[in-house]
């Protein structure tokens, strides 16, 4: 490892600053003629031409002194610094601590948010019981039994199938005449679509077309072929705007 720089002569580390290093580099520079670094005790053999009015032309040694600042600063810092022990210690330049990101907008409420549909529930009820429905309806159902009567017509006889009965009832209680004829009957067995048997000349005609005063009640028959075995039966009775009333049992 090469050894610790020699200071320039005239100059001490203990005493001197590193302005005082710079001239004493300056003084000790070798390119520079001896005529110049005696110029002070030896007089000019002849005048120098005066510099024209309004601009002072700078002198040589102010020239080179202006081009060799910053190199010659730099060579002193690290000639400081290899005296001191070969430590240079750097100044550490902050990170830029990033700004905030601004917060997102929440976009405006709609002033017509949209309209949902309420979700409605049917009412459930067994075979033999009275439901009171939401709008004001009365729901009743008897007891399901084998309708012999229908099973006695030949042409509607099928092989692997039975027709049960049942008679509903429906009464009105909203306060004000209702028609009848909007609702509807549907029926399924073991969760697939079974047939509502209709035959008028024997009083099976479906959902009557009546209106009925307040408190006034209407009773209809309602034949629902099945399977010879026994299923889960279930009638659901409903209309619009209203909930669904759904007869359940197994038949």
């Amino acid at each position: 490892m090469a050894g610790m720089p020699e200071p320039p002569r005239g100059w001490d580390p203990e005493k001197d600053s590193l302005e005082d290093l710079v001239h004493a580099m300056f003084q000790d520079d070798p390119a520079e003629p001896a005529a110049q670094r005696s110029s002070a005790t030896t007089p000019p053999q002849r005048a120098a031409r005066p510099a024209p009015a309004g601009r002072s032309r700078p002198s040589r040694t102010r020239r080179r002194a202006g081009r060799l600042a910053a190199p010659a600063l730099a060579v002193a810092a690290l000639v400081t610094a290899g005296l001191a022990g070969g430590q240079i210690v750097s100044a550490t330049t902050p990170t830029p601590v990033a700004a905030p990101a601004a917060p997102t907008a929440l976009p405006a409420p709609s002033a017509n948010p949209p309209t949902v549909a309420p979700v409605v529930l049917p009412v459930v009820a067994g075979f033999g019981k009275r439901t009171e429905l939401a709008d004001g309806w009365r729901l009743a159902a008897s007891r399901p039994y084998l309708c012999d009567v229908l099973m006695a017509i030949p042409v509607l006889q099928k092989d692997g199938t039975r027709i049960m009965r049942v008679t509903l009832t429906l009464t009105n209680r909203t306060g004000a005449p209702q028609a009848t004829r909007a609702w509807r009957l549907a029926a399924t067995a073991d969760g697939v679509p079974a047939e509502l048997v209709e035959w008028p000349a024997a009083k099976f005609r479906g959902v009557p077309d009546r209106t009925l005063n307040a408190g006034r009640s209407v009773a209809f028959l309602v034949a629902i072929r099945v399977p010879e075995h026994p299923v889960q039966v279930r009638i659901t009775a409903e209309r619009d705007a209203a909930p669904r009333a759904v007869l359940a049992g197994t038949l």
